[in-house]
């Protein structure tokens, strides 16, 4: 079963409550845009978020390990556009933004947030609205 065929099963149908079977130990997005952000850049408005503790590899291409409670948050930087035309490709099937293909059509560089729990926090029941929240914070602040 491919991610958009489990995605699509959790949808909400009429005659069928929403409930998916598994809560998410990890979220991951993309960031598009038009210029590679630069370690610094990024250090700089991860800093902004209280309660973050930061930290990073000794080499500029290293990802940026932002801690937020028991939520770590990964972002890399990757300096190329998204491979094999998959952003303008996703963002075809984007019914709420006409404009979507083109607009995306002119990313340069991308960023990959990842959002995973600290070692013991999955197994807490409610620990998924902390993790969204944390992923959530987290994009927002890079954009």
């Amino acid at each position: 079963m491919s991610l958009l065929d489990k995605i699509r099963s959790s949808l909400p149908i009429p005659r069928r409550s929403f409930h998916h079977p598994e809560p998410a130990g990890v979220l991951l997005g993309f960031i598009l845009l038009e210029r590679a952000a630069t370690a610094d850049e990024l250090t700089a408005l991860m800093s902004t978020l209280p309660g973050a503790t930061l930290s990073r590899g000794p080499a500029p291409e290293d990802p940026l390990e932002v801690a937020l409670g028991d939520v770590h948050v990964v972002i890399a930087s990757v300096p190329r556009p998204v491979a094999g035309h998959n952003a303008e490709s996703n963002a075809a099937n984007n019914t709420f933004w006409p404009e979507a293909v083109e607009t995306v059509a002119h990313h340069h560089a991308h960023l990959v947030v990842t959002a995973m729990y600290a070692a013991d926090a999955a197994q807490h029941e409610d620990a998924s609205p902390a993790l969204f929240q944390a992923f959530v914070r987290s994009s927002a602040a890079l954009l």
